[in-house]
């Protein structure tokens, strides 16, 4: 039997190694990059497929346990900060809205320049 725990180590090992990680981030990343800023559920809706329609960039299915995961990464990794909080309309519940994090231009110096 597996040490409690274990197995959620091990199916997210083999999440990453077999490079979905990767792929959701950049997913997230691209869905943020057009309409940020977005909760968490409102990330899962585009990435949910409807009777109606496919995924927003028709992609599989990204389940919201996963969101969660790959926006904290995101946030951890200083690429998607939270911009506000709000109220999501549906739940009435506080949430977090994401966006990207824009790089800021280097700023010129010019210390040396003239002597």
């Amino acid at each position: 039997m597996s040490p409690p725990g274990s197995t959620s180590r091990d199916a997210y090992t083999k999440h990453v190694v077999k490079g979905k990680a990767t792929t959701q981030r950049d997913r997230i990343l691209r869905l943020l990059d057009e309409m940020a800023p977005l909760s968490r559920h409102e990330i899962c809706r585009h990435f949910t497929a409807t009777t109606f329609k496919n995924t927003w960039d028709d992609g599989p299915e990204i389940p919201l346990a996963s969101v969660c995961g790959r926006v904290n990464a995101l946030i951890e990794s200083a690429q998607v900060r939270v911009a506000m909080t709000d109220i999501d309309k549906r739940t009435g519940q506080r949430v977090e809205l994401v966006e990207l994090v824009e790089n800021a231009p280097v700023q010129k110096t010019f210390e040396g320049a003239f002597r």
